[in-house]
């Protein structure tokens, strides 16, 4: 386990097979949306936790 640790080998062993996960969340963008602009903004956490919480009211109602 040391050994792993300061070569830096296999740092998070969960991550095993993590190709698969990431393709279960993948979306398709609409047409008419700017993917690289919608990333920007996702990658924004404020905005993103903004969405979020947008997103729990409307499912609450």
């Amino acid at each position: 386990m040391e050994d792993a640790f300061y070569n830096r080998e296999n740092l998070n062993p969960q991550m095993k097979g993590a190709d698969a996960g990431q393709t279960a969340n993948t979306v398709a963008v609409p047409e008419g949306v700017d993917a690289d602009l919608l990333m920007k903004v996702l990658g924004n956490p404020e905005m993103a936790a903004l969405l979020t919480s947008l997103a729990k009211s409307l499912k609450a109602e």
